[in-house]
């Protein structure tokens, strides 16, 4: 193999590693060049690892890596990787060695690792295990929830069959009967679907998954965070925008990401002022068949969430994979300890993660 790191500008470079990231079924959205540089506006730049069979050949794996901090609290993260495309299994050690040899060169005192792999599952979206390096020494547990992977998938795999119709009910026939009975229900009410193309819509889409947030008790980025992220990934033809729309006005939102030959689910947003519209199965059915419409193989409903909303999910009946546990690499145990220490006050707001370990950095270099 032969290894090449790519930083953030080098645009060439990070568009053939996301096209080798919709085209492999190990794909993963994290890994996406958009979606980790939706972190630097808090101040985390990132890296990708490239690993070539020859110089100058098609991507056969690699990892992309989010920055926390500098010298001497610098760390690396990975949302989730590495990924190495089928019959390629071999290169992930050399890539996880690689790696740890970066993080020594920039002075990290970690490196957090979510491999995509689980226990027991054969499935063409992870690897079949990973033999991670031994030294320096690793242990279980995620210290960083920055950028960070779901740990699991919700997976729905599609029908082999090319008729539509038949795809339709093969689908359905899978689902809870409360799901069926919602979904054609959904189809009655009179919603349209509008397929965002347009910054407005999309703005107003995401509008709607802010305000659904505000309204249940969860954070969700601000639009001038994470706005200019959403348009490009649309623009790339990387994600979906779908709205409800019902007797002309918005009611309902879906944002999903393209990776790894699957539909991955990341924010929605329904209007309850209306009566029950049945407007999330309607949305999340819509989203199925348009990742059919792309010729993909399947729809991951991601996370979990609070029980109202795993319930809705589960109706769907997904198969659910949890990933292998988060493994972390300490490369300096005494600065482990120092940010454990403050740890808990640093962890409620990505912004302030990073000012704090810049700050402490510049205190320690006597700047």
């Amino acid at each position: 193999m032969r290894f090449e790191w790519l930083e953030g500008d080098d645009q060439a470079g990070l568009e053939a590693w996301d096209e080798f990231l919709l085209r492999s079924p190990r794909g993963h959205y994290c890994q996406l060049s958009t979606w980790l540089r939706s972190f630097r506006v808090y101040g985390f730049p990132f890296s990708v690892l490239v690993a070539r069979r020859e110089t100058g050949g098609a991507i056969a794996g690699g990892i992309g890596l989010l920055r926390l901090g500098r010298r001497p609290f610098g760390a690396l993260t990975a949302p989730v990787g590495p990924i190495v495309e089928v019959g390629c299994e071999g290169a992930v050690r050399p890539i996880l060695e690689a790696v740890l040899v970066e993080a020594q060169r920039r002075g990290a005192f970690l490196v957090q690792l979510q491999f995509p792999c689980s226990a027991g599952v054969v499935l063409p979206a992870l690897l079949p295990a990973v033999d991670p390096p031994d030294q320096p020494p690793h242990f279980p547990g995620k210290w960083f929830p920055v950028g960070t992977a779901p740990g699991q998938m919700l997976w729905i795999e599609f029908p082999q069959t090319p008729d539509p119709e038949a795809w339709r009910e093969l689908l359905l026939a899978r689902f809870h009967p409360m799901a069926r009975r919602n979904i054609k229900l959904g189809e009655r009410q009179g919603l349209e679907l509008v397929e965002a193309s347009s910054e407005p819509q999309i703005q107003e889409a995401y509008a709607l998954i802010e305000r659904n947030g505000r309204e249940r008790g969860y954070a969700t980025r601000r639009w001038q965070d994470f706005g200019p992220i959403l348009l490009e990934q649309v623009a790339r033809s990387q994600a979906t925008v779908l709205l409800a729309e019902w007797r002309g006005r918005y009611v309902g939102a879906h944002y999903g990401v393209r990776a790894g030959r699957r539909y991955s689910y990341l924010m929605g947003a329904t209007l309850r002022e209306h009566g029950n519209l049945k407007i999330g199965h309607f949305l999340h059915w819509s989203a199925m068949n348009r990742a059919r419409d792309l010729g993909l193989s399947g729809y991951d409903l991601t996370s979990g969430g609070p029980r109202g909303v795993m319930r809705f999910k589960m109706g769907f009946c997904p198969q659910r994979i949890p990933f292998q546990p988060p493994e972390s690499y300490v490369l300096s145990r005494w600065r482990c300890a120092v940010f454990s220490a403050v740890s808990p006050w640093l962890r409620r707001h990505k912004a302030v993660v990073s000012r704090v370990l810049s700050a402490g950095s510049h205190l320690l270099h006597g700047r």
